[in-house]
Order: C-alpha cells, then sequence, then structure tokens
C-alpha cells in the first residue's frame, strides 16, 4: 500500500536515517518502498539484517560492496582484517577502504536494536562522519536516542518514530478497501489496532474472513481481534509461548517497574520487560515525581503499548481467568509497600473488594500524595454506591475529591449529605477511632452545607475522639489523621473559631512528611487565616513557607492553593497594592464561584473597593454575591462578616442609616459586626452609644485586624471635639481629661497592635474630621508616632459624619411605616405603642433629617438608600 506521508519525510540527502517503531509498524515496509522510489538510481544499496550481521556489520558491508565490483579486494581485505582485530582503529580503516569505493552506497540495518551497543553507535557515526559515499538507513524497534544524540552534531540525520509510522485513517480505510470491507469503519478499527500496520491487517483480514462483522462489532470485539496480531508478534519464534504466557501476567499494570514485573512473574521481570521493549510492545519512560509525593523511583518504567495491554489482558482472562485476581492483589500489595498508591487503588477497584479499595484511599489520602482528582473519582464511582454509601469515611474523601473541582462542587454536595446521612446512623454503635472519623465526615458535610454551628459542634467532637485514639491503634484513622485535621481545622475557622481552628489544621502537620501536598494545604489555611485575622507578620511568614512546595497552577489544586492566594490578597491590601490585589482575585473568579472560602474573597474584595474609593460598586458586586444561590453554602460567621463589609461600603457611599440597616439581621456578639456598627453609630452622631459599643472587652478570637479598629474607632469617639474642649467650667474639663486618656490609650495600644505585625486596614474607617481630632490628643510616644506616620498615606474613604443623621432604630421603624401611607394611629396599632409615643419619635425624626412633613422624610429617607 503507497504511503505517500511518511515516505515526505524521509531525505535521501541525508546521511543517515532512523525507522523506529514497534513489531508491526511496517518499519521494513517502508523503508523497501522508500529504496525503491526516493533514493537515486546511481546509489548502490547493500541490505543487511542486522542480527545476522552480527556487531560487527562492516566485514558484511565490504565483502558486499566488493562482490558487486564496487571496491577493489586490496582495501576490502584490509579494512576487514581490521575490523576483526577491533580496536580504535578498526572504524578508520573502513572509513579508508569505503572512500575508496567506485561510487555512493546505501546500507539498510534491518533490526538495528538487535546490534545496538554505544561502541557500535560510535564507530557508525565514525564511518559516516569520514566519508561522503555512504549513507544509512536503520529500523529498530528500540529507542536509540544516544545514537541521535552522537551523529546530531556531525551528521545530517533523519528520524521517523511510533507517531510518523502509524496508519492515518485514511491509511485504515484504504487497508479496508483494499480487504473488500467498508472504509467507513476506518477510524474505530485504527482506535481498535493502535495505528500499528500488521494489527490493522489482522483485522481487515478477519472481517474479510466474516469473523467479525465491522458494521455492529464493538470496540472490545475489535481489540480481541487485533489480539491475534499481537500473539503473532510474540510467537515469531519457536519456545516464545512462554513469552507470551509471562507478558500476558503484566497487563494487570498499565506501567511496570522492573521490581513489580518479578512480584507478577518471578524472577527474570526485568529481562522479560527488555524484551517486551526490544519488540516494540512498550516503551521505557521516566517516572516523574508528583508534587507533594513520594521521590521518583531510580530507573524507567515500561508502558505498554495500550492496544498490546488490552489484547494482553483478554488473552489472559481467556487463558488463565482463575489467576486475575491473585495478579491484581499482588499490584495492590506491591503498591501499598512501595507507595506506589494509583496503580495499587486501580487494581483495588478491579477485583470488586471495597474494603479493599477503602484500604487503598486511605492510604493515598494520608500520604497526601495525588495527582489528579479525577482520576481517584473515577475509580470511586465505579463502586456501587450503596457500598460507598455504607461506608461514611470513604463518601467523604469521594465528596473531598469532587470538592477539588470547581465544576464538580454540587456533586460534591451530594456526597457530604450521604457521608453526613451515614455518619448520623453509624454512630451509636461507633468505636473511639470510628467516632472520629464518623464526627468529622458530619463536621465537613454540615460545614459545605452552610451550617457552621452543628459543623463546629461536631468537630469539636471529632477533636476530642481524635486525640483519643492514639496512633497506632487504628490504621484507618492512622491513614486519615493528617487530612482529618486539616478538614477540622477548616471547620473550626469557617465557624468562627479561628485560633483554634488554626491549632487544629497545624496539629496534622506533625503527621505529614514534609514538603508534601498535604502539609502545602495545612501550610496555605495558616496564610490564608492568619491574614484575614490580620496577622500581617505571621501571614506573611506562612506564606512564604507554604509557596515553597506550592504544587502547579492546575484546576485540580485550585481549592487546595485558595487559601495561600487568600494570604496573598491580603498582603497586597496591606502593602497598599490594591490593584494587584484586584487582578489576582479576577484570575480566581471562576474557582470563587465554588470555593467555600468565597466569603473571605470577598470579604477582601470589599477592603480593595474601600482603597480604591469604588464604594458604590463594591456594595453592589457584595450584595449579588450574597444573593441565594450565586454561590456555595455560607456558615452564620461569614454571613456575619460579609454584612459587616456591606455596610461599611454603604457608609463609604454616604449611606449611614442603611450601613445599620444591613446590620439588624446579625444577632449576637460578633467582631467583625460591632466594629461595623461602632463605626456607624460614630457617623450618624450616636456617640454615646459607639462608645459604650466599642469599649467593651475583647470578643474570642477578634484578632488583630478587628482588635486596631475598634481601638481606633474608640479612640476617635472619645477624642474630645472642638465643642467639648471649649465648654467651661471644672466638670468638663474633668470630662474631657478623661475623654482625652481614654482615647490616648485606645490610640497606643490600636498603634502597638500594627507595629507588632497587625494590619493597618482599620485605619481606613478612621474619618479625616477624626484623624484630626486624634491629632490633638498630645505629642504621643516615640512608637505611636512611628505607626501613625506609616499610617499616613492611607486613604480615608469613610466621611465624616453626614447633616441630618442620627436616627435611632425606632424612629426609622416609625418613619417606614409612615412612608407605606399608614395613619399615626395605625403604626401606634402596629408597633404596640401609644398614639403620642409614634407622634413625638416622628417629629423627634423630622427634626434629624432637617424636614418639616411626612412627604419630606420620606424623600430624605430615599435620599439616604433607607427606602
Amino acid at each position: 500500500m503507497p504511503r505517500p506521508r511518511p515516505l515526505a519525510l524521509l531525505d535521501p540527502g541525508a546521511s543517515l536515517v532512523v525507522l523506529h517503531g514497534p513489531a508491526g509498524a511496517g518499519k521494513t515496509l517502508l523503508l523497501a518502498s522508500w529504496v525503491r522510489a526516493g533514493v537515486p538510481a546511481e546509489r548502490a544499496v547493500v541490505w543487511l539484517d542486522a542480527e545476522a550481521a552480527g556487531p560487527e556489520p562492516w566485514s558484511a558491508l565490504l565483502e558486499q560492496v566488493a562482490g558487486a565490483g564496487l571496491l577493489d579486494d586490496g582495501p576490502a581485505d584490509a579494512a576487514r582484517g581490521a575490523v576483526r582485530r577491533g580496536g580504535r582503529a578498526a572504524a578508520a580503516e573502513v572509513v579508508r577502504a569505503l572512500r575508496a569505493m567506485a561510487g555512493p552506497v546505501l546500507l539498510v540495518l534491518d533490526g538495528y536494536e538487535a546490534i545496538s551497543s554505544p561502541r557500535v553507535d560510535d564507530d557508525l557515526v565514525e564511518v559516516l562522519a569520514g566519508t561522503d559515499l555512504l549513507h544509512v538507513a536503520v529500523t529498530t524497534r528500540a529507542t536509540q536516542d544516544r545514537l541521535l544524540a552522537a551523529a546530531a552534531l556531525r551528521l545530517d540525520v533523519v528520524a521517523l518514530g511510533p507517531e510518523d509510522l502509524r496508519l492515518d485513517d485514511s491509511e485504515v480505510a484504504d487497508v479496508l478497501a483494499r480487504a473488500g470491507q467498508d472504509p467507513a469503519a476506518a477510524h474505530r478499527v485504527r482506535e481498535a489496532g493502535d495505528g500499528l500496520g500488521v494489527l490493522v491487517r489482522t483485522v481487515a483480514l478477519a472481517a474479510a474472513a466474516g469473523t467479525v462483522d465491522l458494521r455492529t462489532a464493538s470496540h472490545r470485539d475489535l481489540v480481541d481481534v487485533a489480539a491475534r496480531g499481537v500473539r503473532a508478534v510474540l510467537e515469531r519464534d519457536p519456545g516464545d509461548e512462554a513469552v507470551l504466557a509471562a507478558a500476558r501476567r503484566l497487563s494487570v499494570a498499565a506501567t511496570l517497574p522492573p521490581a513489580l514485573a518479578d512480584a507478577l512473574v518471578g524472577d527474570g521481570g526485568a529481562a522479560l520487560l527488555a524484551r517486551l521493549e526490544r519488540d516494540g510492545l512498550g516503551a521505557w519512560e521516566e517516572r516523574a515525581a508528583v508534587p507533594g509525593g513520594a521521590p521518583a523511583p531510580d530507573g524507567p518504567e515500561l508502558r505498554l503499548t495500550p492496544v498490546v495491554r488490552a489484547a494482553l489482558r483478554t488473552d489472559l482472562e481467556r487463558a488463565e481467568p482463575e489467576a486475575v485476581d491473585g495478579l491484581l492483589r499482588t499490584v495492590v500489595d506491591w503498591g501499598l509497600e512501595a507507595g506506589r498508591y494509583y496503580p495499587a487503588l486501580h487494581a483495588a477497584a478491579e477485583t470488586g473488594d471495597v474494603d479493599l479499595v477503602t484500604t487503598v484511599v486511605m492510604r493515598v489520602w494520608g500520604a497526601g500524595q495525588r495527582t489528579s482528582a479525577e482520576d481517584t473519582v473515577r475509580v470511586l464511582e465505579r463502586l456501587p454506591r450503596t457500598a460507598v454509601a455504607a461506608r461514611p469515611a470513604l463518601a467523604l474523601l469521594l465528596a473531598l475529591l469532587h470538592n477539588t473541582r470547581a465544576e464538580h462542587r454540587a456533586r460534591a454536595l451530594e456526597w457530604f449529605a450521604v457521608a453526613a446521612g451515614g455518619a448520623v446512623l453509624h454512630l451509636p454503635r461507633a468505636t473511639t477511632a470510628e467516632r472520629a472519623v464518623l464526627r468529622s465526615a458530619e463536621s465537613v458535610a454540615m460545614r459545605l452545607l452552610g451550617r457552621g454551628g452543628r459543623a463546629r459542634t461536631a468537630a469539636l467532637a471529632a477533636v476530642e475522639h481524635l486525640a483519643a485514639t492514639p496512633p497506632g491503634s487504628d490504621a484507618t484513622v492512622d491513614g486519615l489523621r493528617a487530612l482529618l485535621h486539616r478538614q477540622l481545622g477548616t471547620s473550626l475557622l469557617t465557624a468562627g473559631d479561628v485560633e483554634r481552628g488554626l491549632a487544629v489544621a497545624a496539629g496534622g502537620l506533625a503527621h505529614e512528611r514534609t514538603g508534601s501536598l498535604g502539609a502545602f494545604t495545612a501550610q496555605a489555611l495558616a496564610a490564608g487565616f492568619l491574614a484575614v485575622q490580620g496577622d500581617v507578620a505571621g501571614a506573611r511568614a506562612a506564606v512564604g513557607a507554604a509557596a515553597a512546595t506550592e504544587p502547579p497552577r492546575r484546576p485540580e489544586t485550585a481549592y487546595r492553593r485558595s487559601p495561600l492566594d487568600l494570604g496573598r490578597v491580603h498582603l497586597a491590601l496591606e502593602d497598599g497594592d490594591a490593584a494587584a490585589a484586584v487582578a489576582l482575585l479576577d484570575d480566581l473568579a471562576g474557582e470563587l464561584r465554588t470555593n467555600e472560602f468565597w466569603p473571605a474573597f470577598a470579604e477582601a474584595r470589599a477592603t480593595a473597593d474601600l482603597l480604591l474609593g469604588q464604594a458604590v460598586a463594591g456594595e453592589e458586586a457584595l450584595a449579588s454575591a450574597l444573593h441565594r444561590g450565586r454561590r456555595a453554602p455560607t456558615t452564620g460567621y461569614w454571613r456575619a462578616r460579609l454584612a459587616a463589609s456591606r455596610a461599611v461600603l454603604a457608609l463609604a457611599a454616604g449611606q449611614p442609616e442603611r450601613g445599620l440597616q444591613l446590620l439588624e439581621p446579625v444577632r449576637g456578639p460578633h467582631a467583625a459586626a460591632r466594629v461595623a456598627r461602632g463605626r456607624l453609630l460614630l457617623s450618624v452622631g450616636r456617640r454615646d452609644e459607639a462608645r459604650a459599643l466599642l469599649a467593651a472587652p475583647d470578643l474570642p478570637d477578634e484578632g488583630p485586624r478587628l482588635r486596631a479598629a475598634r481601638r481606633f474607632l474608640l479612640a476617635a469617639a472619645t477624642a474630645p471635639g472642638a465643642q467639648e474642649r471649649a465648654a467651661a467650667g471644672d466638670d468638663a474639663a474633668a470630662r474631657v481629661a478623661a475623654h482625652r486618656a481614654v482615647a490616648s490609650r485606645a490610640l497606643r495600644e490600636a498603634c502597638a497592635v500594627v507595629a507588632v505585625g497587625g494590619s493597618r486596614t482599620g485605619w481606613l474607617l478612621v474619618s479625616p474630621a477624626e484623624r484630626a481630632a486624634i491629632a490633638t490628643l498630645g505629642a504621643p510616644d516615640a512608637a505611636t508616632a512611628d505607626v501613625l506616620a506609616a499610617l499616613s498615606g492611607l486613604p480615608a474613604p469613610v466621611p465624616d459624619a453626614a447633616p441630618g443623621a442620627g436616627l435611632t432604630e425606632r424612629e426609622l421603624v416609625v418613619l417606614r411605616q409612615l412612608a407605606d401611607d399608614a395613619g399615626l394611629a395605625e403604626v401606634a396599632a402596629r408597633l404596640h405603642v401609644s398614639h403620642n409615643t409614634v407622634k413625638s419619635e416622628a417629629r423627634t425624626a423630622y427634626r434629624k433629617l432637617g424636614v418639616r412633613n411626612r412627604a419630606d422624610a420620606v424623600a430624605r429617607l430615599r435620599e439616604l438608600g433607607l427606602l
């Protein structure tokens, strides 16, 4: 069959032509076609079977050339003698003889892999470099990287590899047509035979003989037919049945290091791999180290050609069906021993033994070693759903695997629900170790479903059970211990128990290998949430530690990297580079649509919008992100933090009353909401309320960011204003002195937090007038003065108090009722107060708003964004 495509790649002017491909790829036929049609007619051709010629092909070449009358016997005999004696002079004597030839010669060495060695390679290059009259073409089943590397610097070389030799669809269609078959089946036949000429021909001849119907045959049927061609390659010599029997036992693994080959076939496994590679049925490859995984092993591994493996596996199942399960379990045992968990996982899944799969999966996650989550997901989802549901730990891991990819997060929520349900079902009769896993599954599921309180409760219980299960007492917990620490820490972090969450997550590092993917994940969590808390110095150190082992930016690593990126966003904001922070946030937009940490990123984006003076657009964007169904569920803790961010943006947009309205749904003590409410009360003139709120004791997990912000605002709320300082009398003077002392102490405390590596962003909440008032507190100490000087370059996005503001919550409620055209009596009935109370509150509200009647009050409320 003519093959113009690969023939066009062959250059008759090249000194060396190398055709490398597996047995049955058509190398010899292609070279013969080229010799007939592409080699100049004046060039004589000497075609040698390399194995028959032996490791010294020069003697056979010289004999053929002399016999054809192209070389005198004298030079030929002298060169053959030098070859027999060996040594470095042999190549030079061959060159001297070939230079005396009467015309150019093409030497074909068919099956070069049989004689290839460093010495033969070097001699070949030396001879070709010494004369223009000789050209060489070789066919080989084995890679010839050394030969090509040696020749590349001295010769013109053309090399065709397996991909060049494979038949394409049009060529397969030609084969089928010549066999009287429908060319429309070409693509399916090419896939079944991997484009190898001998396998395609096998299928075509079987179809012509009526053995297989190409119109209805499945892919597996076609592979079974192609297997006959593989057998023909392996059985070309007498006694090769033993080779075939051993080779088919290797088909239970996709890649084969020599140690695994020995485990599967006994001694001689390494030699068998070399034979398979020499026959072109597989290729050696170096296994790259998995990021965060075990180091790559020494030496290459053989990967069987896919169609060859499929054909051998079919033959194994037909000839030795009873041996398959034992061979698969051998792969599992080897993989667990060698730390090669993914081959072990695939083999375990093929056995159908769910408990064995569970064991391997625990080792996979316990080691923190994985390539793509999708690989493990495919294995697990082939198991019966009921079997996975009956094992909450397995359901939890499957959910976590789905959760690493943004497009799979909906599926992850389904499996989290399954894990939580299974945990509740199994909990009453569980051991302490089992309870550690079950309560962890419940905690993670509740967290991802947005139920932060239940997630925290389950996490605290799981931490206790984990502490009560010492290492070595339970294999499942040992395999999962590091993972459980990370997940339980995350549950506590997202529920607002930040300090304890960081401690629990860090506790898993003792069970991680240094530099592993699991260790990176724990360090990334620390980087992100230290930054969220405002521990800038700690976040910088954690970002540096995590970045040293950061995995490549791929979709399957995006979730693990996201806390590290969160830390980087906050550090950019602390450095005043809001544009860089926004650029990183924009890059992460696709991932954050379903990432559970999206609220923390949204909070950071709100800070960036404050810095950039984009309060209106920022508040609109945050409101959109909070819209139900737009993002992954979030916990009450983060809903409160985002309400606080949104309220501050509303204030920066000149709508303080609406900011207070946005905080109304937040119940209970909450550090971020307390700071935001104190800021808003200060802006609407309710200084006494703001002072009392901001002076309250620290809340747990307030963190440096909110601690500094609250003290800056307390200083602003307490610093005596011009009117207060101008008041006469001893009482007024004493009050001014007391307020000045409180304000000065609060300012020193805030600056002390910043000085030791705390966040500077709390200063953004202080308005220009308040900054001026703080400046009147008197000369600060040197440390405070240094911090204030460093803060002076930050913008002041919060406006000074607007005239007419200062409505109480009750006054706001009354005005909203009046805006609905309700009469005073009707409003009084709705609020369960007297008519006079409503009338008095309305009158007070009108005065604060600077209006005289209901219509003007409603208009003013709309202007303030309160309606």
